[in-house]
């Protein structure tokens, strides 16, 4: 029995651009990689091909456009997680950017 899968409903021409832009540009891979997930969905790859391409398995796919159908341009950025305060001054992060 094949797997369901589901698409991304309905972008704007707008959206596209963005995403292109995000994917092209963005401050993340993984944010990157995320913009890149949902136009290959767009553009009617399934999740298990996207999942293949990424070697992610499809439940992260499917939870990624889940996400992106609620929360669009927010869903492709990571939140914030708990953990030890970075020791580095915001000039010291920068300049390690740089490099």
């Amino acid at each position: 029995m094949k797997v369901p899968t589901k698409y991304v409903n309905n972008l704007t021409n707008q959206e596209e651009e963005k995403l292109i832009e995000i994917m092209k540009i963005g401050e993340s891979e993984k944010e990157r990689r995320r913009a890149h997930c949902i136009l290959l969905n767009y553009k009617g790859y399934s999740i298990d091909i996207i999942a293949d391409i990424y070697d992610k398995h499809r439940n992260t796919i499917s939870e990624l456009i889940d996400k992106w159908e609620e929360q669009k341009f927010q869903a492709l950025i990571d939140e914030p997680r708990s953990g030890r305060p970075t020791k580095l001054s915001v000039s010291e992060i920068q300049e390690v950017k740089k490099k």
